[in-house]
């Protein structure tokens, strides 16, 4: 790899690690480097080979009235999307009852096709909705056909469950045992299993096929599928308070993405795919205003809000749209000159 290679990719980490909301996570280092180093590059790399990717998203906020997907995650998932559509691979968009509002009403805003979401059969607080969505996954993954599989600001519970085959998983989702060490919380360590469909199943069971699917994480909090990758030490240690401990999140992927909001991860990976590709001018058609534009859609119609508040307006994990904006000018600046 050429020095300035290297530079170019350790420069577009810099800027997706910015963490104006104070995560702490992303900004954390180890020895000089983030907690994701070298991930972003190698997650482009491999996904810029990708021929059919699915990709999960939706956080519900337990706390907005009545509860809601955030902000962050949808549009993420939309741009990649969009990317991906343009470079010619097969997508999926899979999310619960929560995110897929956000999804249809993005996909009517960006005239994207309605026929790559993927509805989950989950209903809230059903007695037996975690192990029928949890088998429903199982049988998804192992037919789905993905090549890739990418989660963007998705949570995913404390334990892993180690399972060791496909048959193995089966049987623990079927068990109470396993449900009960399998909560998902938020960041005020609440917990979110009620509003959250056990979608990390399909991260868990991916790796377990004969041929396994590669997996990317994106995060900003600790809580989300990905994280799992680093030791529970590290993003305690990195995190820095004595209790919410319950929020780590211990499912793993190939590779994580860390950022100070989990979109502009995938803003960076989608436009790196691009370069990769030969196609960098395709963000010059994707103004950040028209950016804009879609998350103020998807609060007004899709009913988002913002996960921090929880109030229905169109910011990201508390920042103001312009400033949050700011970021994806950025790194479409940097990645188109």
């Amino acid at each position: 790899m050429t020095a300035h290679r290297r530079l170019w990719w350790l420069e577009l980490e810099e800027l997706t690690h910015r963490d104006p909301a104070n995560r702490k996570l992303p900004a954390a280092r180890v020895n000089g480097n983030f907690l994701d180093a070298g991930q972003l590059e190698q997650a482009a790399e491999s996904l810029a080979a990708a021929e059919s990717v699915a990709i999960v998203t939706g956080f519900c906020t337990l706390d907005a009235d009545p509860p809601a997907a955030e902000t962050d995650g949808p549009p993420g998932a939309l741009y990649l999307a969009r990317a991906l559509l343009a470079l010619g691979v097969r997508v999926q968009l899979i999310s619960d009852c929560y995110g897929l509002p956000l999804l249809r009403v993005g996909c009517r805003h960006w005239n994207l096709p309605a026929t790559m979401i993927v509805e989950v059969p989950w209903q809230p607080n059903t007695p037996t909705a975690f192990r029928q969505c949890g088998q429903w996954c199982l049988g998804l993954a192992a037919t789905g056909d993905w090549t890739h599989l990418v989660s963007i600001e998705r949570p995913g519970p404390l334990s892993d469950t180690g399972a060791r085959s496909l048959q193995q998983l089966r049987r623990l989702i079927s068990t109470e045992r396993w449900h009960a060490g399998q909560s998902c919380y938020n960041m005020r360590g609440s917990a979110i299993d009620a509003v959250t469909a056990p979608l990390h199943t399909l991260f868990q069971a991916a790796r377990l096929l004969p041929q396994p699917i590669k997996t990317i994480g994106m995060a900003d909090g600790g809580n989300e599928i990905g994280v799992g990758k680093l030791s529970w030490q590290q993003v305690h240690d990195a995190l820095g308070r004595p209790a919410g401990e319950e929020t780590i999140c211990r499912v793993p992927t190939d590779f994580l993405l860390l950022a100070g909001v989990s979109n502009w991860a995938a803003y960076a990976l989608a436009g790196a795919v691009c370069v990769l590709h030969g196609r960098k001018q395709l963000m010059a058609g994707w103004p950040v205003e028209d950016h804009g534009r879609l998350i103020e859609t998807l609060v007004r119609e899709g009913g988002a809000v913002d996960g921090t508040s929880g109030a229905r307006q169109p910011s990201v994990d508390g920042l103001p749209l312009t400033q949050y904006l700011s970021m994806l000018a950025a790194i479409q600046e940097f990645l188109i000159k």
